[in-house]
């Protein structure tokens, strides 16, 4: 993690995870009945397949680096670039 003297006082941090995380994903409905997308072997083998291999690029000895300044910022808000809101989930 890079470390600035203004504020938001974070620059650029680099990270990388030691082994394969495993992710576990749900796909909730707006109406109650229809069904959970992940529920769906076809969809979901497919969606948990493309997230693996997305989550093995991360994997040791690769990292991801971020501009958390930028991000902090608001660099990034309202551009053409898809946005991603990840949320941990804890039983």
């Amino acid at each position: 993690m890079q470390l600035t003297p203004d504020p938001p006082f974070v620059g650029l941090a680099t990270m990388t995870f030691l082994g394969q995380p495993k992710v576990e994903l749900s796909c909730t409905p707006l109406f109650r009945r229809m069904p959970n997308l992940m529920d769906l072997p076809l969809i979901s083998n497919f969606v948990q397949s493309a997230v693996d291999a997305a989550m093995a690029e991360y994997v040791a000895p690769k990292s991801l680096t971020l501009d958390l300044k930028a991000m902090l910022a608001g660099k990034y808000l309202n551009t053409s670039k898809c946005n991603v809101r990840l949320i941990p989930h804890r039983r």
